[in-house]
């Protein structure tokens, strides 16, 4: 039997993945189609009881006027009770149509309807025999008391009916809320799943790939130095078992994860703080073991390997960003839907962030072979109030789909500004000329977990959440996204944000360098508990040639801090002994001025404003991407860049 390849292998797993979710779909949309069924039914049943009622009220009301008109011959109320008996029997035409589907229930509306036909001849006949002048015909029909027979007939059927409806109901709420309960638990158990062949996928790549290149690499650090430099063969050693022990901490943690969420479903109901919180550990614990195999591949990446390898790495690299992207996505839609996500407001420059986001998608446009243009209208005023993150947030996601959907011509972004002070407005339009949708598409296209079809999915990736995020930021915003397209000719997506313009204070700064400066004469402290980390970091700052000291906890940072004083310090916050907030508070009572970093995997905006109101100078996030390390160090201590 032939042994599948690993990209065979990784196809299949692929494969199974979209099938399983499209099944999942399917199931979960059909048990969502039976529970608003029976909200239906639910719906119905109250209609119906409704309707009873009416009918009730409305011969009651007949009966009352009929009174009123023989006691005192006043015609005035002749006008209501030919109303309330034509309501009546117009009411007792909608029940049969609304009991087609209980025959016993037909039967009995069937007699409702007999009786309140004689219940209203006889109120007729006495109302036309007052009118004749024949009064006391009229009241000795009243005396021989068969219209409160025939009332309490009435009285008898609509309650018999009343009564089964109520136990419809009773069973139709029992179906409803069953429905929707199963719905809930085949998607959590679709996710589960998904996840479990996801980890799966992951365990086989350890085995097929991650592990022959350790053997690999320990092979090459016992050839002589003519044929491999020695130092490249160690540090790649180094390295490679690093991230064979990374996966390894991952799997740990995930399994760990998996418990942490089920236990957190059942109890996020409980308190809008505890599903804060929830989010807050899954953000840090899925980042501290992204940490390790993204800083891990980008440290691989910086060294000289074979090109088959580096060709390895760099896929690593990209998919390992890519699930990065996935978890923010994720967190941000688990957010929103619990209406825990708050929006900043600060002054910023969107010049800034457009020109972030074309530094980042410019390779994968030259790649594929478009144009990715920037363009600003000429009367464009710069400085604005909101909230940079999710502005940029909204940018990146429509550029990169656009992008991403372009196979030939070019992805052109224009920029203007409407309005003066707060009636102002941020306008971006995105054109592309890419596939295009279809107007169905376009009609769901910032539905969550919603893409063009099921080969979108296989073509492309994604979570399907990108554009639904977006939308929820927009809406959040209180803006507009609007979206044109046509099949095979492209899309044209413009978005309208009304932000208040604010003075931007002092000159723009240049951009801040993204390479390695020499640090020769520094010393930098990182107080980190995770020996995986503690490597990653230290390999990371190894080229700035500074003075690097690694310690476990918050106490040991505070008695190295106080007895060398460092340059600059990096503090993880959730460290045993001493975590790194109180470390923070005691290390800036000594040096005010000190450049203090808080280093984790907290990134969530509240935990950052925190982190910031206790002292903190700035803050870096894991997983940690190296060129924001090198900025940093550039920010805080920069004295010249080496030039690799």
């Amino acid at each position: 039997m032939t042994k599948l390849t690993l990209q065979q292998t990784l196809k299949l797993f692929l494969v199974s993945i979209v099938l399983i979710g499209i099944t999942c779909l399917y199931i979960v949309n059909s048990t969502l189609h039976k529970a608003q069924e029976n909200e239906e039914w639910v719906t119905h049943t109250y209609q119906v009881i409704i309707v009873l009622e009416s009918v009730r009220n409305h011969i009651q009301i007949a009966e009352s006027n009929q009174r009123g008109f023989l006691l005192t011959l006043n015609e005035a109320y002749l006008d209501s009770f030919t109303e309330s008996i034509d309501l009546a029997l117009d009411e007792l035409v909608k029940l049969k149509q609304l009991t087609t589907d209980s025959l016993e229930q037909q039967q009995k509306l069937k007699s409702l309807t007999k009786l309140t036909q004689a219940k209203f001849s006889e109120l007729k006949k006495t109302v036309q025999l007052a009118k004749s002048s024949q009064l006391s015909e009229s009241l000795n029909i009243l005396k021989n008391n068969s219209g409160k027979k025939l009332m309490d007939q009435i009285n008898t059927i609509i309650t018999q009916l009343n009564d089964h409806e109520k136990y419809l109901l009773k069973i139709r709420k029992n179906a409803f809320n069953d429905a929707k309960n199963m719905s809930k638990f085949l998607f959590i158990g679709c996710i589960i799943l998904i996840l479990f062949l996801v980890f799966s996928a992951t365990i086989y790549i350890k085995r097929s790939a991650i592990d022959p290149l350790a053997k690999l690499t320990q092979q090459l650090t016992n050839t002589t130095d003519d044929n491999m430099p020695s130092i490249s063969s160690k540090h790649a050693s180094v390295e490679v078992k690093l991230l064979s022990n990374t996966l390894k901490r991952l799997m740990q943690d995930v399994n760990y994860n998996m418990n942490a969420l089920k236990l957190a479903q059942r109890t996020a109901e409980e308190s809008s703080q505890i599903k804060t919180q929830f989010l807050s550990n899954m953000s840090h614990e899925i980042r501290t073991p992204l940490n390790g195999i993204i800083g891990t591949l980008q440290i691989l990446a910086q060294s000289k390997n074979e090109i088959k390898i580096q060709n390895l790495i760099d896929k690593s690299l990209l998919s390992s960003k890519s699930l990065l992207t996935i978890i923010n996505d994720i967190l941000d839609f688990s957010k929103m839907d619990a209406g825990m996500l708050n929006l900043e407001k600060t002054v910023f420059a969107f010049k800034e962030i457009a020109e972030l986001v074309i530094s980042d998608l410019t390779a994968i446009a030259r790649e594929k072979g478009i144009a990715l243009e920037l363009h600003y209208d000429k009367n464009f005023v710069d400085g604005w109030m909101g909230d940079p993150v999710r502005v940029h947030q909204i940018l990146l996601n429509l550029t990169s789909n656009a992008v991403k959907f372009t196979e030939s011509g070019y992805v052109k972004i224009y920029i203007s500004s409407s309005g003066l002070d707060a009636k102002s407005k941020l306008m971006i339009t995105i054109e592309d000329t890419g596939s295009g949708m279809s107007p169905q598409t376009v009609s769901q296209l910032f539905t969550r977990f919603k893409q063009a079809d099921s080969s979108t999915t296989r073509k492309f990736g994604g979570t399907g959440l990108g554009l639904a995020i977006t939308h929820s930021l927009v809406t959040q915003m209180e803006g507009d996204i609007n979206v044109s397209s046509e099949l095979g000719e492209g899309s044209l997506f413009k978005v309208a944000l009304p932000l208040a313009q604010a003075e931007l204070t002092g000159a723009k700064v240049d951009q801040i360098a993204t390479e390695m400066p020499n640090l020769s004469a520094k010393t930098i402290l990182v107080a980190e508990d995770n020996e995986i980390n503690q490597t990653i970091i230290e390999a990371m700052l190894s080229a700035s040639q500074a003075k690097i000291i690694i310690v476990n906890n918050g106490k040991e940072a505070v008695e190295i801090a106080e007895a060398q004083q460092p340059d600059l310090i990096f503090l993880d916050i959730q460290m045993p002994v001493m975590d790194g907030i109180e470390a923070c508070k005691i290390i800036r009572a000594m040096y005010p001025s000190l450049p203090i970093l808080a280093l984790t995997a907290n990134v969530m905006a509240d935990d950052v404003k925190f982190y910031y109101s206790i002292g903190f100078t700035d803050h870096l996030g894991k997983p940690i991407i190296i060129d924001l390390l090198h900025q940093k160090l550039n920010t805080y201590l920069a004295q010249s860049v080496i030039n690799h």
